[in-house]
Protein backbone atom coordinates (compact mmCIF):
# COMPACT_ATOMS: atom_id res chain seq x y z
CA UNK A 1 0.00 0.00 0.00
CA UNK A 2 2.96 2.51 0.35
CA UNK A 3 3.92 1.82 -3.21
CA UNK A 4 0.12 3.12 -4.24
CA UNK A 5 0.66 6.13 -2.11
CA UNK A 6 4.03 7.01 -3.50
CA UNK A 7 2.79 6.24 -6.39
CA UNK A 8 -0.38 8.64 -6.19
CA UNK A 9 2.01 11.71 -4.81
CA UNK A 10 5.03 11.39 -7.45
CA UNK A 11 5.01 14.20 -9.81
CA UNK A 12 5.52 12.23 -12.67
CA UNK A 13 2.39 10.52 -12.36
CA UNK A 14 0.35 13.33 -11.54
CA UNK A 15 1.73 14.54 -14.68
CA UNK A 16 0.84 11.38 -17.01
CA UNK A 17 -2.55 11.30 -15.28
CA UNK A 18 -3.40 15.17 -16.03
CA UNK A 19 -2.29 14.01 -19.74
CA UNK A 20 -4.65 11.33 -19.87
CA UNK A 21 -7.62 13.89 -18.51
CA UNK A 22 -6.88 16.47 -20.89
CA UNK A 23 -7.11 13.57 -23.42
CA UNK A 24 -10.57 12.12 -22.20
CA UNK A 25 -11.98 15.89 -21.86
CA UNK A 26 -10.67 16.54 -25.48
CA UNK A 27 -12.29 13.45 -26.57
CA UNK A 28 -15.74 14.28 -24.93
CA UNK A 29 -15.75 17.71 -26.14
CA UNK A 30 -15.27 16.59 -30.13
CA UNK A 31 -17.57 13.92 -29.89
CA UNK A 32 -20.12 16.13 -27.84
CA UNK A 33 -20.10 13.77 -24.92
CA UNK A 34 -21.37 14.94 -21.75
CA UNK A 35 -19.14 13.16 -18.73
CA UNK A 36 -21.41 14.41 -15.77
CA UNK A 37 -24.25 13.28 -17.19
CA UNK A 38 -22.57 9.74 -18.66
CA UNK A 39 -21.00 9.43 -14.89
CA UNK A 40 -24.52 10.57 -13.19
CA UNK A 41 -26.68 8.41 -15.31
CA UNK A 42 -24.66 4.81 -14.83
CA UNK A 43 -24.52 6.22 -11.19
CA UNK A 44 -28.23 6.79 -11.15
CA UNK A 45 -28.71 3.35 -13.14
CA UNK A 46 -26.61 1.56 -10.43
CA UNK A 47 -28.38 2.87 -7.05
CA UNK A 48 -32.28 2.19 -9.05
CA UNK A 49 -30.85 -1.25 -9.79
CA UNK A 50 -29.70 -2.17 -6.05
CA UNK A 51 -33.07 -0.25 -4.94
CA UNK A 52 -34.96 -2.58 -7.29
CA UNK A 53 -33.34 -5.34 -5.83
CA UNK A 54 -34.23 -4.78 -2.58
CA UNK A 55 -37.80 -3.66 -2.94
CA UNK A 56 -38.13 -7.61 -5.27
CA UNK A 57 -36.11 -9.12 -1.96
CA UNK A 58 -38.61 -7.11 0.60
CA UNK A 59 -41.67 -7.35 -1.44
CA UNK A 60 -40.91 -11.45 -1.55
CA UNK A 61 -40.03 -11.53 2.26
CA UNK A 62 -43.42 -10.01 2.78
CA UNK A 63 -45.32 -12.84 0.53
CA UNK A 64 -43.73 -15.25 2.61
CA UNK A 65 -45.11 -13.77 6.31
CA UNK A 66 -48.87 -13.33 4.46
CA UNK A 67 -48.78 -17.08 4.41
CA UNK A 68 -47.18 -18.12 7.23
CA UNK A 69 -43.43 -18.94 6.27
CA UNK A 70 -41.44 -16.59 8.82
CA UNK A 71 -37.77 -16.10 8.97
CA UNK A 72 -35.73 -18.06 11.71
CA UNK A 73 -32.53 -18.18 13.37
CA UNK A 74 -29.89 -15.43 13.00
CA UNK A 75 -31.72 -13.93 9.35
CA UNK A 76 -34.80 -13.87 12.03
CA UNK A 77 -32.81 -11.88 15.22
CA UNK A 78 -30.88 -9.84 12.24
CA UNK A 79 -34.32 -8.60 11.24
CA UNK A 80 -36.02 -7.94 14.35
CA UNK A 81 -33.04 -5.59 15.59
CA UNK A 82 -33.22 -3.89 12.40
CA UNK A 83 -36.94 -3.51 12.49
CA UNK A 84 -36.99 -2.47 16.16
CA UNK A 85 -34.18 0.43 15.41
CA UNK A 86 -35.85 1.67 12.14
CA UNK A 87 -39.51 1.68 14.52
CA UNK A 88 -37.21 3.50 16.84
CA UNK A 89 -36.27 6.24 14.75
CA UNK A 90 -39.72 6.61 12.68
CA UNK A 91 -38.07 4.82 9.55
CA UNK A 92 -40.61 2.65 8.40
CA UNK A 93 -40.48 3.75 5.27
CA UNK A 94 -36.61 1.96 5.15
CA UNK A 95 -36.96 -1.27 4.50
CA UNK A 96 -34.17 -3.61 6.67
CA UNK A 97 -33.16 -4.35 2.66
CA UNK A 98 -32.11 -0.83 2.40
CA UNK A 99 -30.35 -0.40 5.59
CA UNK A 100 -28.58 -3.75 4.57
CA UNK A 101 -27.15 -2.43 1.42
CA UNK A 102 -26.45 1.03 3.28
CA UNK A 103 -24.89 -0.31 5.56
CA UNK A 104 -22.62 -2.11 3.36
CA UNK A 105 -21.55 0.67 0.88
CA UNK A 106 -20.42 2.38 4.22
CA UNK A 107 -18.51 -0.83 5.26
CA UNK A 108 -16.83 -0.23 1.68
CA UNK A 109 -16.02 3.25 2.15
CA UNK A 110 -14.73 2.76 5.74
CA UNK A 111 -12.05 0.13 4.47
CA UNK A 112 -10.93 2.40 1.88
CA UNK A 113 -10.05 4.95 4.71
CA UNK A 114 -8.99 2.37 7.40
CA UNK A 115 -6.74 1.11 4.18
CA UNK A 116 -5.02 4.21 3.36
CA UNK A 117 -4.63 5.45 7.40
CA UNK A 118 -2.96 2.17 7.73
CA UNK A 119 -1.05 1.20 4.92
CA UNK A 120 -2.56 -1.93 4.09
CA UNK A 121 -5.55 -3.79 2.67
CA UNK A 122 -6.04 -5.97 5.24
CA UNK A 123 -5.72 -4.38 7.87
CA UNK A 124 -7.94 -2.07 6.53
CA UNK A 125 -10.31 -4.88 6.15
CA UNK A 126 -9.75 -5.94 9.19
CA UNK A 127 -11.14 -2.73 10.93
CA UNK A 128 -13.77 -1.92 8.69
CA UNK A 129 -15.74 -4.91 8.93
CA UNK A 130 -15.99 -4.80 13.28
CA UNK A 131 -16.62 -0.61 12.25
CA UNK A 132 -20.02 -1.51 10.50
CA UNK A 133 -20.99 -3.99 13.55
CA UNK A 134 -20.15 -0.67 15.79
CA UNK A 135 -22.84 1.51 13.59
CA UNK A 136 -25.67 -1.26 14.28
CA UNK A 137 -24.03 -0.66 17.90
CA UNK A 138 -24.22 3.05 18.08
CA UNK A 139 -28.07 2.98 17.00
CA UNK A 140 -28.88 0.45 19.36
CA UNK A 141 -27.24 2.57 21.84
CA UNK A 142 -29.39 5.88 20.74
CA UNK A 143 -32.70 3.97 19.80
CA UNK A 144 -32.42 1.52 23.27
CA UNK A 145 -35.00 3.70 25.80
CA UNK A 146 -37.10 4.04 22.98
CA UNK A 147 -37.27 0.29 21.74
CA UNK A 148 -38.03 -1.02 25.44
CA UNK A 149 -40.81 2.27 26.05
CA UNK A 150 -42.72 0.73 22.52
CA UNK A 151 -41.94 -2.65 23.69
CA UNK A 152 -43.70 -1.73 27.05
CA UNK A 153 -46.49 -0.16 25.35
CA UNK A 154 -47.01 -2.91 22.95
CA UNK A 155 -47.25 -5.47 26.39
CA UNK A 156 -49.61 -3.55 28.34
CA UNK A 157 -51.92 -2.92 25.05
CA UNK A 158 -51.73 -6.96 24.84
CA UNK A 159 -52.53 -7.09 28.36
CA UNK A 160 -55.22 -5.22 28.10
CA UNK A 161 -56.93 -7.48 24.88
CA UNK A 162 -56.05 -10.89 25.32
CA UNK A 163 -58.05 -11.34 28.96
CA UNK A 164 -61.07 -10.13 26.62
CA UNK A 165 -60.63 -12.55 23.88
CA UNK A 166 -63.88 -14.52 23.22
CA UNK A 167 -64.86 -15.27 19.75
CA UNK A 168 -62.80 -12.79 17.42
CA UNK A 169 -59.44 -10.49 18.00
CA UNK A 170 -61.02 -7.95 16.37
CA UNK A 171 -63.97 -7.09 18.64
CA UNK A 172 -61.04 -7.45 21.74
CA UNK A 173 -59.61 -4.93 19.89
CA UNK A 174 -62.14 -2.29 19.45
CA UNK A 175 -63.46 -3.22 22.97
CA UNK A 176 -59.78 -1.94 24.27
CA UNK A 177 -58.87 0.72 21.69
CA UNK A 178 -59.78 3.55 24.38
CA UNK A 179 -57.54 2.33 26.65
CA UNK A 180 -53.99 1.70 25.12
CA UNK A 181 -51.28 4.13 24.58
CA UNK A 182 -51.89 6.96 22.13
CA UNK A 183 -48.74 6.05 20.40
CA UNK A 184 -49.46 2.67 18.91
CA UNK A 185 -52.89 3.29 19.42
CA UNK A 186 -52.87 4.67 15.83
CA UNK A 187 -51.62 1.36 14.50
CA UNK A 188 -54.50 -0.94 15.91
CA UNK A 189 -57.12 1.87 14.40
CA UNK A 190 -55.18 1.19 11.04
CA UNK A 191 -55.61 -2.63 11.64
CA UNK A 192 -59.61 -2.24 12.19
CA UNK A 193 -59.53 0.04 9.11
CA UNK A 194 -57.68 -2.37 6.85
CA UNK A 195 -60.34 -5.03 7.99
CA UNK A 196 -63.61 -3.34 7.70
CA UNK A 197 -63.56 -0.84 5.24
CA UNK A 198 -60.12 -1.44 3.02
CA UNK A 199 -61.32 -5.32 2.52
CA UNK A 200 -57.75 -6.74 3.65
CA UNK A 201 -58.06 -10.23 5.01
CA UNK A 202 -57.10 -10.57 8.73
CA UNK A 203 -53.85 -12.51 8.43
CA UNK A 204 -52.63 -9.75 6.14
CA UNK A 205 -53.97 -6.73 8.26
CA UNK A 206 -52.38 -8.29 11.52
CA UNK A 207 -48.67 -8.86 9.49
CA UNK A 208 -49.02 -5.27 8.89
CA UNK A 209 -49.88 -4.42 12.59
CA UNK A 210 -47.16 -7.15 13.61
CA UNK A 211 -44.62 -4.90 11.34
CA UNK A 212 -45.69 -1.73 12.76
CA UNK A 213 -45.81 -3.00 16.17
CA UNK A 214 -42.49 -4.79 15.84
CA UNK A 215 -40.91 -8.48 17.07
CA UNK A 216 -42.33 -7.63 20.55
CA UNK A 217 -46.07 -8.30 19.17
CA UNK A 218 -44.77 -11.65 16.88
CA UNK A 219 -46.29 -14.37 19.55
CA UNK A 220 -49.84 -12.26 19.69
CA UNK A 221 -50.03 -12.18 15.44
CA UNK A 222 -49.42 -16.04 15.60
CA UNK A 223 -51.50 -16.47 17.83
CA UNK A 224 -54.16 -14.64 16.94
CA UNK A 225 -53.86 -15.31 12.85
CA UNK A 226 -54.19 -19.28 13.87
CA UNK A 227 -57.39 -18.51 16.19
CA UNK A 228 -58.83 -16.65 13.78
CA UNK A 229 -58.16 -19.41 11.25
CA UNK A 230 -59.43 -22.07 13.55
CA UNK A 231 -62.40 -20.36 14.09
CA UNK A 232 -62.73 -22.08 17.45
CA UNK A 233 -64.09 -20.25 20.92
CA UNK A 234 -62.56 -22.38 22.97
CA UNK A 235 -58.74 -21.73 21.96
CA UNK A 236 -59.37 -18.86 23.33
CA UNK A 237 -56.83 -19.49 25.82
CA UNK A 238 -53.67 -20.08 24.47
CA UNK A 239 -53.89 -16.14 24.59
CA UNK A 240 -53.35 -16.29 28.38
CA UNK A 241 -49.25 -16.89 28.58
CA UNK A 242 -48.74 -13.79 26.52
CA UNK A 243 -49.94 -12.24 29.47
CA UNK A 244 -47.43 -14.06 31.94
CA UNK A 245 -44.99 -14.01 29.24
CA UNK A 246 -44.79 -10.14 29.54
CA UNK A 247 -44.51 -10.19 33.02
CA UNK A 248 -41.41 -12.25 32.84
CA UNK A 249 -40.29 -9.82 30.25
CA UNK A 250 -40.40 -7.49 32.49
CA UNK A 251 -38.99 -8.96 35.75
CA UNK A 252 -35.94 -9.90 33.24
CA UNK A 253 -35.27 -6.41 32.35
CA UNK A 254 -35.22 -5.15 35.38
CA UNK A 255 -32.61 -7.78 36.07
CA UNK A 256 -30.82 -7.49 33.21
CA UNK A 257 -30.38 -3.45 33.23
CA UNK A 258 -28.44 -3.88 36.35
CA UNK A 259 -26.32 -6.36 34.98
CA UNK A 260 -25.49 -4.36 31.69
CA UNK A 261 -25.04 -1.57 33.58
CA UNK A 262 -22.37 -3.03 35.64
CA UNK A 263 -20.76 -4.69 32.11
CA UNK A 264 -20.93 -1.30 30.27
CA UNK A 265 -18.60 0.28 33.51
CA UNK A 266 -16.33 -2.47 32.98
CA UNK A 267 -16.11 -2.43 29.01
CA UNK A 268 -15.29 1.30 29.30
CA UNK A 269 -12.73 0.75 31.43
CA UNK A 270 -11.29 -1.89 29.59
CA UNK A 271 -11.29 0.16 26.51
CA UNK A 272 -9.53 2.84 28.15
CA UNK A 273 -6.70 0.93 29.22
CA UNK A 274 -6.59 -0.48 25.86
CA UNK A 275 -6.41 3.27 24.41
CA UNK A 276 -3.76 4.90 27.13
CA UNK A 277 -1.50 1.73 26.41
CA UNK A 278 -2.03 2.58 22.33
CA UNK A 279 -0.74 5.69 23.01
CA UNK A 280 1.89 5.65 25.66
CA UNK A 281 3.51 2.68 22.78
CA UNK A 282 2.99 5.40 20.40
CA UNK A 283 5.06 8.10 21.72
CA UNK A 284 7.44 5.93 23.68
CA UNK A 285 11.27 6.18 22.67
CA UNK A 286 11.36 2.46 22.34
CA UNK A 287 8.00 1.50 20.90
CA UNK A 288 6.81 4.72 18.74
CA UNK A 289 9.05 3.79 15.46
CA UNK A 290 7.99 0.41 15.69
CA UNK A 291 4.55 1.17 16.04
CA UNK A 292 4.42 4.17 13.35
CA UNK A 293 6.77 2.78 10.85
CA UNK A 294 6.39 -1.39 10.88
CA UNK A 295 3.74 -3.27 9.64
CA UNK A 296 4.16 -5.54 12.92
CA UNK A 297 3.35 -1.95 14.83
CA UNK A 298 0.25 -1.33 13.02
CA UNK A 299 -1.18 -4.76 13.42
CA UNK A 300 -1.00 -4.19 16.76
CA UNK A 301 -3.06 -1.06 16.35
CA UNK A 302 -5.69 -2.63 14.07
CA UNK A 303 -6.24 -5.53 16.75
CA UNK A 304 -6.41 -3.51 19.62
CA UNK A 305 -8.72 -1.05 17.62
CA UNK A 306 -11.08 -3.71 16.27
CA UNK A 307 -11.04 -5.37 19.84
CA UNK A 308 -12.19 -2.16 21.47
CA UNK A 309 -14.76 -1.97 18.65
CA UNK A 310 -15.85 -5.41 19.23
CA UNK A 311 -16.25 -5.06 22.83
CA UNK A 312 -18.58 -2.31 21.99
CA UNK A 313 -21.06 -3.66 19.83
CA UNK A 314 -21.37 -7.03 21.02
CA UNK A 315 -22.16 -5.27 24.14
CA UNK A 316 -25.04 -3.15 22.64
CA UNK A 317 -26.32 -5.88 20.60
CA UNK A 318 -26.09 -8.48 23.51
CA UNK A 319 -28.43 -6.37 25.10
CA UNK A 320 -31.24 -6.52 22.51
CA UNK A 321 -31.33 -9.95 21.84
CA UNK A 322 -32.13 -11.51 25.07
CA UNK A 323 -33.68 -14.93 24.19
CA UNK A 324 -36.15 -14.89 27.07
CA UNK A 325 -37.90 -18.36 25.93
CA UNK A 326 -34.41 -19.88 26.73
CA UNK A 327 -34.34 -17.77 30.15
CA UNK A 328 -37.67 -18.93 30.88
CA UNK A 329 -36.86 -22.63 30.38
Amino acid sequence: MGYIKALIFNWEFVSIASFILAIVLIYAKMYNINLKSTVSERSKKFVLYRLRRDEEVHRRREQLEKIGVIQKGYKKKYYDLINNILISLKLEWLSVENFTTILIALGILFAFIFTFIFNSIFLGILVSIPSMFAIVALMISITKASVRANDDRVMDSEDLICPTIGSSVTTAIKNNLHAIDPKIRRHYQEFIINIETRGMLFREAMVVLNKKLGPRFDSFAQKAILFHDTGDEGMSDIFRDIVENNNLIRSINMKADRVFKEKNFDMIMSAFFVVAFLAYAYVGPLTGHIMRETFMGRLVSAVSISMIIMMYAISQIAQMLIDYDKLNE
